[in-house]
């Protein structure tokens, strides 16, 4: 029977395999890191952590590194079975944990309809100026300008990385429960059942489609995802600890705040075909999830006019909790 550090020793060789500068990730034009974050960015940081509750403790954090590195592993073109360890030993789990993160990749940026996250942002700067400003009402850094793409079209590199925080943390939160449903629970995150639910739908979906770049390949489980990350956006009281963008935000700006240490492969460090883009640093990060947010929003209401809808369909463009926390991060 092998010993703690004999088991420790395995893990950190199979670490060093496909982590290091030399290792691509998933943007064959990435830069080697982001620069150092500023002490008193630290501090603002540790202030909004608290503010939206995230789990504070030291155990906590260190399984959701665990994890983290254990999805980057089992869904690389290297997965190793020290780094992720799978209690059922079941071979062909590798192939589908990939499958399953490029489809959500897919699903997401790479169809070529007027509801994807691509067609719906090729969509946002058609809305009257009015409209966009509104938008940005209660974004402090830009409140009194118009909404506007954050990259122009020809620049599909730094939209594809701002997407990919998107596509990731669902890849993401669908590994933590594929083999226990209490895997989100450990790592300081419990859904509703509105929530619950709707992850399950997205992974369901997803078994049922093929991965293909083809148009509407992946249309239904795109709507899976935009019906999450809508009700996650419109869920009230939220927290860190029961909102999945709050929570995901949350483990950025913990990793982004935490000391010069290890890298976490979070926001430092190189692993072997990462979905993350490690040169995005934590206000870029910020910003696309702020930005993808607000296009979600007008796609949302495009939706709800052409449907009649009555209510607060408009509220969901102005209400976003995101907003108010999201502009200290970005500042």
């Amino acid at each position: 029977m092998q010993n703690s550090t004999d088991i420790l020793e395995q893990y950190q060789q199979s670490l060093a395999r496909v982590t290091g500068p030399d290792k691509q990730s998933e943007f064959p034009d990435e830069r080697i890191s982001s620069p150092a974050m500023l002490e008193a960015d630290r501090e603002v940081c540790k202030e909004w952590l608290c503010a939206v509750d995230f789990p504070e403790d030291a155990m906590t954090w260190h399984r959701i590194q665990r994890q983290w590195v254990a999805f980057l592993s089992s869904t690389c073109r290297e997965p190793d079975c020290i780094l992720a360890p799978d209690a059922k030993r079941d071979e062909g789990r590798f192939r589908r944990d990939r499958r399953l993160r490029l489809k959500m990749r897919f699903a997401v940026t790479g169809t070529l309809t007027v509801a994807s996250l691509p067609g719906m942002e090729a969509m946002t700067e058609r809305w009257p100026v009015r409209v966009r400003t509104l938008l940005n009402e209660q974004d402090d850094l830009r409140r009194g300008t118009a909404l506007e793409t954050l990259a122009p079209a020809w620049e599909i590199g730094r939209r594809q990385r701002c997407m990919a925080l998107w596509h990731t943390m669902v890849a993401f939160l669908l590994f933590c429960v594929e083999e226990d449903e209490r895997g989100l629970e450990d790592l300081g995150l419990k859904l509703d059942d509105d929530l619950w639910d709707e992850l399950l739908d997205i992974r369901i979906m997803a078994r049922s489609e093929k991965l293909s770049t083809e148009a509407n390949a992946l249309w239904g489980t795109w709507g899976e995802i935009r019906t999450m990350i809508t009700t996650a956006m419109r869920r009230p009281s939220s927290t860190a600890r029961n909102n999945p963008l709050l929570w995901w935000m949350g483990i950025h700006v913990r990793s982004a705040a935490s000391a010069p240490g290890p890298d976490d492969f979070i926001t430092r460090g190189r692993f072997l075909d990462s979905p993350l883009p490690m040169d995005l640093d934590l206000h870029g990060r910020a910003a696309a999830l702020t930005y993808y947010a607000k296009v979600m929003a007008l796609g949302d209401a495009e939706v709800a006019m052409a449907r009649r809808a009555r209510g607060d369909c408009w509220g969901c463009l102005f209400g976003f909790w995101w907003y108010g926390f999201g502009a200290d991060i970005a500042a």
